[in-house]
């Protein structure tokens, strides 16, 4: 009852609300349509403006690490940075293009080059209307789901490239690729309904053209810009977190199984590529046979793009593809079929049979 009443409050009176019409449409026909059903509702001149709701941010750097049980063992951690920033189509776009950049560095140090997960999930914003009046905040956020026992190095490597890029800046290739990406996208999206609706909606509510000089404001941002952008954000505040779990590896993992004299056990660990083979009729010290599981290597995809200088992330966004079929491509779990071997070979700028391990190499 009472959402009844707030919502017959509320729409009694529109002098406030604005109507967004976007699309390929007859203008003679919508504004009879508005003007009909819209223009005639009910207007007494009220004028709503923002409240305080209390909702901010914390301040400082709170850092809390805790444990939990859990079925598949695995480290989480999480960060937050957060800073006051002008909200304008220059500042908007550097925080995008941060993000971005962090987004695929983060990517090839923690899922690529040290394996640790496959999840690494980042972006970066300035938050115009967080609450209230109150000025545009920078959110930037970092989700990591990681193998057991990487939570410390790898929070350690993210405060590292952090303070890095902070203090010596990015190369320019890592701005230029991101720009690159997000001129695609824009071009994309000129043609969406919605990217009209959201000019309309910040041209309006901020009183910014968002589309306008968008390709010439891009172009101008530097590698310096972004590099003051993260001083920002880390003279701000930092929020980090860490669970892992709650139980030892061995206790939570291994467990003794009882076969019959001469029979083998056989159990996948659920976390990492290692089989225990397990014969109940062994002596003890000689109980457990640690075999880790190997696929056969057909490709050397993985070694051909380190010697090229280039990422399995790069490769994904060359060919269209996922960063996970091309991971299980790299690491030979999978493999890639004939057309698609030629169209790496074409990316990688060599013969395909480079890309091939030797039939002897197998055997």
């Amino acid at each position: 009852m009472n959402l009844r009443v707030e919502l017959w409050d509320r729409f009694s009176d529109m002098t406030d609300v604005n109507v967004y019409v976007v699309g390929n449409f007859n203008e003679d026909i919508v504004r009879t349509l508005l003007e009909k059903y819209v223009a005639s509702l009910p207007a007494a001149g009220r004028v709503e403006t923002p409240r305080d709701m209390g909702y901010r941010l914390f301040t400082g750097q709170p850092r809390n690490e805790w444990s939990r049980k859990m079925e598949n063992s695995q480290d989480k951690i999480y960060f937050f940075w957060t800073c006051e920033m002008d909200f304008e189509l220059r500042t908007s776009l550097i925080a995008k293009i941060t993000g971005q950049i962090f987004n695929n560095i983060f990517r090839e140090e923690i899922r690529e080059k040290r394996g640790w997960t496959y999840h690494v999930d980042t972006h970066c914003s300035v938050v115009p209307d967080h609450n209230g009046n109150d000025r545009p905040v920078v959110y930037f956020p970092l989700n990591v789901t990681l193998k057991e026992g990487s939570a410390r190095e790898c929070r350690d490597l993210i405060n590292g490239v952090m303070n890095d890029v902070a203090k010596h800046g990015l190369p320019e290739d890592r701005l230029a690729t991101v720009k690159q990406y997000l001129k695609k996208v824009h071009a994309e999206d000129v043609a969406d309904n919605s990217y009209w609706m959201v000019m309309l909606k910040n041209l309006d509510k901020f009183g910014i053209n968002f589309d306008r000089n968008y390709l010439e404001t891009l172009d101008a941002i530097t590698v310096a810009d972004i590099q003051r952008f993260v001083q920002q954000l880390l003279a701000g505040s930092r929020l980090e977190s860490q669970m892992t779990p709650e139980n030892n590896r061995c206790e939570h993992r291994f467990s003794t199984h009882h076969v019959a004299p001469g029979r083998f056990c056989m159990k996948k660990l659920l976390s990492c590529n290692i089989i225990i083979i397990f014969a109940h009729e062994t002596p003890i010290n000689n109980r457990f046979l640690l075999k880790m599981k190997e696929y056969t290597h057909y490709n050397r995809i993985k070694s051909v793009l380190a010697e090229k200088n280039k990422t399995g992330t790069w490769l994904s966004e060359q060919m269209g593809r996922n960063f996970r079929t091309v991971s299980r491509w790299m690491t030979n779990k999978v493999q890639p079929s004939v057309e698609q071997l030629y169209d790496i070979a074409k990316y990688l700028d060599v013969e395909v049979r480079e890309l091939l391990v030797a039939s002897k190499s197998k055997e």
